[in-house]
């Protein structure tokens, strides 16, 4: 069986793709989403965006600032400079 002829496959990575559309992408969202909400929660900063998500949890110890990839890293410069903004802001204050 085959794909007809121009049809357009997704990569199961792309942003607007529905959260049910693979298991795999629901695990990317639902590991995506645990930093978010638990920084969220204690009032801390966080970020979720089209290609990352991440939060401060603390100054130090295991997995207090996780941060999830939900895209590959296609322009890595960029995204890391946007989490280094996160965690520089975080230490400020």
């Amino acid at each position: 069986m085959l794909p007809a002829e121009g049809a357009h496959h997704t990569t199961g990575w792309e942003p607007d793709l529905a959260a049910g559309d693979t298991l795999v992408r629901q695990a990317v969202l639902v590991n995506a989403s645990w930093p978010v909400r638990v920084a969220r929660g204690v009032g801390r900063p966080w970020r979720s965006g089209p290609r990352w998500a991440g939060g401060w949890i603390g100054d130090r110890g295991a997995l207090t600032n996780p941060v999830v990839l939900v895209q590959p890293l296609s322009r890595p410069e960029e995204t890391l400079r946007d989490i280094g903004a996160l965690f520089r802001r975080s230490r400020a204050g």
